[in-house]
């Protein structure tokens, strides 16, 4: 056993979807990890969140980091299954100032590809030190082969880059 995590899902809306989370993260010898307070703030007509924040805490509540993640559901298929074709998550410092004085990553997941049961067949990850998104510091392609109807990859091909002077090194394949 790894880590085990406490759900507590709370501020249901009329159609059962919570509006918060609280999870709290524990490690294989029971000493705190985390504790993350998510807020549900969209969802599309498929149920899927299209917007919602994270804040990630330490055992004495003080924030080790802030996500703003907005999730794009531009396919039907892929969206009925709870995939996006773009979930963008932007990291910072503090809750209160999301700013360039906060800024820590940009994030952007990408899915390319979709088969007809909308799974993902093509996903490529992207992870930005700028705050306008500009400056590409590292990316991670994925390509899935012999999907399953229940959506596992019997086969996947991953490709990470880190980027130095605009250029991409390939530094891990598998």
């Amino acid at each position: 056993l790894t880590d085990t995590q406490d759900i507590t899902n709370s501020l249901f809306d009329n159609k059962g979807r919570a509006g918060h989370a609280e999870i709290i993260t524990t490690n294989s010898l029971n000493q705190f990890v985390d504790k993350q307070l998510i807020d549900y703030l969209s969802y599309d007509r498929f149920g899927n969140v299209t917007h919602q924040t994270v804040e990630r805490l330490d055992e004495a509540g003080v924030l080790l980091d802030y996500k703003d993640i907005e999730n794009k559901y531009d396919n039907d298929a892929a969206a009925k299954r709870g995939n996006a074709t773009l979930t963008t998550i932007n990291r910072y410092s503090s809750k209160d100032t999301r700013d360039s004085t906060t800024f820590i990553e940009c994030q952007k997941i990408y899915n390319d590809e979709f088969d007809n049961l909308g799974n993902v067949v093509r996903q490529r990850i992207e992870t930005y030190d700028s705050i306008a998104a500009d400056t590409l510091a590292k990316k991670t392609e994925i390509h899935n082969y012999l999907i399953s109807n229940s959506g596992d990859a019997g086969e996947q091909h991953i490709s990470s880059y880190i980027y130095e002077s605009g250029l991409a090194i390939l530094v891990s394949y598998q």
